[in-house]
C-alpha cells in the first residue's frame, strides 16, 4: 500500500513540474577525484573561484586535463580539513538558489 502511494505522489509530482515546466532540484556533489577539466566544463562559473579565491591557477593550464581536484589542490597546499571545506565552498555556489542555470547551446551536427 505505501510503496502505491509514494508512486502516485511521485508521478504527481512529475506531471505538476511538467505542467509548470520546472525541473526537479537535485543537489550537486563534486566528486574530488574528477579532473579540473572535467569539473570546468560541467561547472564553468567555478572557473574564477578557483584562480582568485584559492590559487588553483592550474584550471588554466594543459595540465588541468591531467590533474584532479584532489591533486591540484595538494599541489597548492590545500590539504584534509581546508580541502573539505573547498569542496563544500564549491558545492554551495552550484547549489546557491541564486545561481542561475547555465544555458548551453547544443552541437548541430551536419
Amino acid at each position: 500500500m505505501m510503496a502505491k502511494k509514494k508512486e502516485t505522489t511521485n508521478a504527481n509530482l512529475k506531471k505538476v513540474l511538467k505542467k509548470n515546466n520546472l525541473k526537479s532540484k537535485r543537489t550537486v556533489k563534486i566528486d574530488p577525484d574528477m579532473r579540473i577539466s572535467e569539473l570546468l566544463e560541467k561547472y564553468p562559473e567555478l572557473s574564477d573561484v578557483l584562480i582568485q579565491e584559492y590559487g588553483l591557477h592550474c584550471v588554466n593550464c594543459y595540465i588541468s586535463d591531467f590533474d584532479t581536484l584532489r591533486e591540484g589542490a595538494s599541489i597548492h597546499g590545500i590539504e584534509d580539513v581546508f580541502f573539505e571545506d573547498m569542496i563544500k565552498d564549491l558545492e554551495d555556489r552550484i547549489n546557491s538558489v541564486n545561481s542561475k542555470p547555465i544555458k548551453r547551446k547544443k552541437n548541430k551536427t551536419k
